[in-house]
């Protein structure tokens, strides 16, 4: 039985939803079986998801509050990725974009108007935030840098840099416990939605959504954007810049993530603390990273040590003869274990007779001093 034609329209129209109901799915799906793993009940922990989400009026409004900066996150994933591009950091973008719009009111005169403020704070956030995610369009097409661990990378820069700015020259001496830069005056916040606890924020990101959608679907830029993404090199048989688009899809994308982090700073927060980067995209990293910094530091360290040590005990030890010698320097460089048994001590005793053999051996056929690595005179 063939659907008739409103039906077939009706399935045609809802098949882009497909991936995005295919993808809640599957979420839901493994979530459910890691919980019956663990021996815990599926059901009900998803009931209670989806109740903290959307079971009260304050639910939504804490969902709707969230919704804003990851929509406009979510852009510097999207815009990239119809030009084939994998960016996965905006959060750094966000972070500083967050950060330059925190600075905006301080460099202006008190009194300001919001008509004013508003638009260069909005417009200082796109820019630091284009500007990172520019910088990583720029090295995978002029230099062959993988996008994706690029980016990744560079929030890692970001977030660092941020948390410098934050407690050092941009701190406010009144923030004690968490560092934060000075609040943003009450006229250049952009308020909440008439009805709801919410923020203007989220009208915006939903706008700047669809301005997007409009944009790659409908322009000829977003076309050619579109044709760059299916073939590099059919693009460059029809003559379009390649490497433009793909720096223009990364600043765009990363001036949505600076808008976001603006958005946080004019909409709720006030201040730019260093909490912001809370895991948009990536979560604790910083922390791991300068923990495996710290463990690298101290092995140099502990390695120093040792050399510093083995240089001062063979300063103290007396010449041993060149058989000895040479038969310790060919021993297997393995360290003893903690216990050393009658096995690991006939496995030295064998090691050193086959190194002082081949020693021997080398001397006789040579007539030259039988060590031959450090030529200690016989």
């Amino acid at each position: 039985m063939r659907p008739n034609a409103p039906t077939a329209r009706v399935m045609l129209s809802l098949l882009p939803a497909l991936p995005t109901a295919l993808a809640v799915l599957g979420t839901l799906l493994l979530f459910s079986l890691f919980l019956l793993v663990q021996g815990q009940p599926a059901l009900d922990a998803i009931g209670l998801i989806f109740e903290g989400a959307f079971g009260s009026s304050f639910a939504w409004q804490s969902t709707l509050l969230r919704a804003s900066p990851l929509m406009l996150t979510a852009l510097c994933v999207a815009l990239p990725a119809q030009v084939g591009l994998i960016v996965i950091g905006g959060e750094g973008a966000l972070a500083l974009g967050g950060m330059c719009a925190a600075i905006v009111p301080q460099m202006l005169p008190h009194g300001t108007p919001w008509l004013i403020a508003t638009p260069l704070m909005a417009a200082a956030g796109m820019l630091a935030g284009g500007f990172w995610i520019g910088a990583v369009g720029a090295l995978r097409q002029w230099r062959g840098v993988n996008e994706t661990i690029s980016s990744l990378l560079m929030s890692y820069i970001a977030i660092a840099l941020f948390k410098h700015l934050v407690e050092g020259p941009l701190r406010d001496p009144a923030s004690l416990n968490k560092p934060s830069t000075y609040p943003v005056p009450d006229a250049m916040m952009i308020g909440s939605i008439p009805g709801l606890d919410t923020h203007w924020g989220l009208f915006w990101g939903v706008v700047a959504c669809i301005a997007a959608w409009v944009f790659v679907k409908f322009s000829t830029k977003g076309f050619a954007m579109r044709v760059v993404g299916g073939s590099h090199r059919a693009a460059r048989l029809v003559g379009l810049p390649v490497n433009l688009l793909a720096l223009a899809a990364c600043i765009l994308g990363g001036a949505a993530a600076g808008l976001g982090g603006m958005f946080e700073v004019a909409g709720g927060a006030g201040q730019r603390k260093c909490v912001l980067a809370r895991g948009l995209w990536l979560r604790g990293h910083p922390r791991r990273v300068r923990r495996t910094a710290e463990s690298a530091r101290d092995h140099r360290v502990r390695a120093d040590d040792r050399r510093h040590r083995g240089e001062r005990f063979a300063a103290a030890t007396p010449a041993r003869s060149p058989r000895r010698h040479h038969a310790r320097l060919a021993r297997p460089a393995v360290r003893e274990p903690a216990r050393v048994g009658s096995a690991w001590r006939a496995y030295r005793r064998m090691a050193r007779q086959i190194a002082g053999r081949r020693a021997d051996r080398s001397s006789r056929a040579t007539g030259a001093n039988p060590c031959l690595i450090c030529t200690r005179p016989s």
